[in-house]
């Protein structure tokens, strides 16, 4: 189905980026990041949710910190950001 939408120019560069870096198309990345944000809210669609293997690996000082934490932390923060937002 099409659509248009506007979108933050920022926002829609990111996207962009990211499914050029992926070698994605944006209509294939946009589908997947909706149903992302949508969760159990999909409208029959399978939820894409993250996993622990789909986080980089970074070098740091300090503790070692597990996937399950990170993605745990992100939520977190993304949680944080809705209500700010909101």
């Amino acid at each position: 189905m099409r659509t248009t939408i506007d979108l933050d120019p920022q926002l829609m560069r990111a996207v962009k980026i990211k499914a050029a870096t992926e070698d994605r198309t944006l209509k294939d990345l946009l589908a997947e990041l909706i149903t992302i944000g949508l969760g159990s809210q999909s409208l029959g669609a399978q939820a894409v949710k993250p996993s622990a293997k789909d986080l980089p690996s970074i070098s740091c000082k300090g503790p070692p910190v597990s996937n399950e934490r990170a993605l745990a932390l992100f939520a977190d923060a993304d949680h944080a950001e809705s209500l700010s937002h909101g």
